[in-house]
């Protein structure tokens, strides 16, 4: 007699642990329903993908940076050309920063152009 009570005792066990399983599945299951799984790019339909507006785009705050660096580098340079040309004379001076600024500026467009290409 005692092992037919062991024997139910292990069947109820098991039966509680079959019904906690199900009921898991069964809240998994309405939770998905609710939110949704994400659909392949294959499939018909709406596509949410986040949207980067250009005020808040996380990559054109690093291209700027470039573009200033590009320009504040170019410009230095340039200031050594005009020095070395013209000597220290300040119209000079400005003609050769200037242009150097206008060059970095092009030249870090087009290298940040290259970099982006994919």
């Amino acid at each position: 007699m005692a092992v037919t009570i062991t024997s139910n005792a292990k069947h109820k066990g098991n039966r509680n642990r079959n019904k906690a399983i199900q009921y898991l599945l069964a809240i998994i299951t309405v939770y998905l329903e609710k939110h949704g799984m994400p659909q392949s790019k294959k499939r018909p339909g709406t596509h949410h993908q986040q949207q980067h507006t250009p005020g808040n785009n996380p990559q054109r705050s690093n291209h700027k940076r470039l573009e200033i660096a590009g320009m504040i580098f170019f410009s230095i340079i340039g200031l050594l050309i005009s020095y070395f040309i013209a000597g220290a004379n300040i119209y000079w001076l400005i003609a050769g920063a200037a242009i150097g600024v206008v060059t970095g500026y092009f030249f870090t467009r087009q290298m940040r152009k290259a970099l982006l290409k994919k």
